[in-house]
């Protein structure tokens, strides 16, 4: 048996960006743990990992793996197109930024029956965090109040608008990642400046508004597919900055109350996506009591705990996806 493993920044995705990317260097060093060990857990099962590698990167494969060297972007596409006709199974991880996963996925529409991770549909949905809000709403899950505002939006005077009455806040691109692009807006000033600075710089696209949302930020993975879901262990997320920053790391170190709040949670978004097959990260603030926690948003991939959640579970991650996945 084998499985596509592709990863956006080590496969060869950045021949697609052309130019470096906005992404941080600690995405590229995130993507590259999750692929490793998605590698060793697939190779100890006795299934070889297929892995597309930039031909200008260092990632090391190991000696078992079969490795198709990227140098450009056209080879990207064919080599995933031909690669994904060999393989039995697939896991594609991307920035949902500016399309990346979506179009992982639209390359390899005919052999999404393969898919071990998230499709189309679902990708689409949860890379607009709006679209992800309003799903969380309609299946009576808690997500933060927020709203996406148009380019149109700065020739409306700011004051007339409700999203006044939510200050303090934060913006944040409709699609982004990582914490990337976050900027804390404290009062109506800071909210047209930042409106301004976004839509005269480059070409003007929506971005998001949400109410601040105080707590201790989490996350909690489910895995998905025809014979039920799986919850992984909750954990906290360390950003880079406190209280708002790029993401850096989830540790082991939330209390036994706040593991089981966030286990809840986790349980009430599993239900919603109706054993859709898959791996799905969901960030959470937890907030001083039950009654405050909220969703922020969910992964339709693999995030970068599942280096630390491999470790403080008793099973192989990678069986729990195939025994999940199977009709």
């Amino acid at each position: 048996m084998k499985i596509l493993l592709f990863e956006w920044l080590s496969g060869g995705g950045q021949w697609i960006d052309e130019s470096p990317p906005s992404l941080h260097q600690e995405l590229r060093i995130q993507g590259e743990q999750m692929l490793k060990a998605l590698e060793e857990d697939f190779s100890s099962l006795g299934i070889t990992p297929i892995l597309p590698l930039d031909s200008r990167g260092l990632y090391a494969a190991k000696s078992e793996t079969q490795v198709a060297l990227v140098d450009s972007a056209q080879a990207l596409t064919q080599q995933l197109v031909q690669l994904a006709q060999t393989a039995d199974w697939i896991i594609l991880i991307a920035p949902e930024t500016e399309g990346r996963l979506a179009r992982c996925c639209e390359w390899l529409r005919e052999s999404h029956q393969k898919f071990l991770s998230p499709n189309e549909r679902l990708v689409r949905l949860f890379t607009d965090k709006s679209a992800t809000c309003q799903f969380l709403t309609q299946n009576g899950i808690p997500t933060v109040d927020g709203k996406l505002l148009q380019p149109e939006t700065a020739s409306v005077p700011i004051m007339t608008s409700d999203i006044i009455a939510n200050l303090p806040g934060v913006l944040k691109p409709n699609d982004g990642v990582g914490g990337e692009g976050i900027t804390w807006i404290p009062d109506q000033q800071s909210l047209v400046k930042n409106l301004n600075r976004v839509w005269t710089n480059g070409t003007p696209k929506p971005i998001r508004f949400e109410r601040w949302a105080p707590g201790i930020p989490a996350s909690i993975s489910v895995i998905s597919g025809p014979r039920g879901s799986r919850l992984l262990p909750a954990t906290r997320q360390v950003l880079a900055d406190e209280p708002l920053g790029a993401y850096h790391e989830n540790v082991d170190n939330l209390s036994p109350e706040l593991r089981f709040r966030a286990n809840q949670i986790g349980k009430r978004v599993a239900a919603a996506l109706n054993q859709a097959r898959g791996y799905f990260g969901i960030d959470l603030i937890l907030g001083a009591k039950e009654a405050d926690d909220l969703v922020i948003e969910i992964n339709p991939r693999m995030t970068a705990s599942y280096p630390l959640l491999r470790t403080i579970t008793s099973e192989n991650l990678a069986q729990a996806m195939l025994d999940l996945a199977m009709p």
